[in-house]
């Protein structure tokens, strides 16, 4: 059970799909251009153990440290943003 032949139905359609989330190009490549700075801005940061000599009785000292990691640009990153 299909369409009948030479059916009309899409006349009545209100719109053409679905609406744009961004009216002009430039407006996506400002929108990207933010989620690039935003990477750029926000690294992921690793923490590590590190060892240092001292001159204290015990001979070492340990301390935590945060080092920071270049995120990676990604396109469903793109997309959550």
């Amino acid at each position: 059970m299909g369409f009948k032949t030479a059916n009309q139905a899409w006349r009545l359609r209100h719109t053409n799909g679905r609406t744009a989330r961004f009216a002009t190009p430039q407006a996506l490549w400002e929108a990207a251009t933010d989620y690039f700075q935003w990477v750029d801005n926000n690294p992921w940061m690793k923490t590590e153990q590190r060892i240092r000599p001292t001159t204290s009785p015990q001979g070492e000292q340990t301390c935590l440290i945060d080092l920071p990691l270049i995120r990676p640009y990604t396109l469903s990153g793109l997309c959550a943003y």
